[in-house]
């Protein structure tokens, strides 16, 4: 199988991130675009090889490499992430309303 033939690039928005390995954690990107039905690809990336690791809601380009492996019978199908780009990053806006930190510092009491 020729190199290109297992390759996959997708651009679109970080819709989950699974870290319960550090080391290799999982993006779920769904596709951005007019697509009337959007591509959602998981990435299994290892962390030391990925300079800027995205966060939920950041818009990526990411590519990687498709595989297969055969165990008891059973195959497994991964995407590899070779090259990972945050496009955008996630704007987190705070309301007013939302308490910060030290705005009860001058009374002691607890404000319920």
């Amino acid at each position: 199988m020729s190199e290109n033939q297992n390759k996959v690039v997708l651009t679109g928005t970080v819709i989950n991130v699974d870290m319960k390995n550090e080391k290799y954690p999982k993006y779920t990107v769904k596709e951005s675009g007019n697509a009337e039905y959007p591509m959602t690809i998981t990435f299994d990336c290892n962390s030391s090889k990925i300079q800027t690791l995205p966060l939920k809601g950041d818009n990526v380009e990411m590519s990687g490499y498709v595989g297969s492996r055969e165990w008891n019978g059973r195959y497994f199908t991964g995407v590899s992430c070779v090259y990972c780009k945050v496009l955008q990053k996630h704007k987190t806006i705070v309301p007013e309303s939302v308490n910060t930190a030290g705005q009860f510092a001058e009374n002691d009491e607890v404000p319920f």
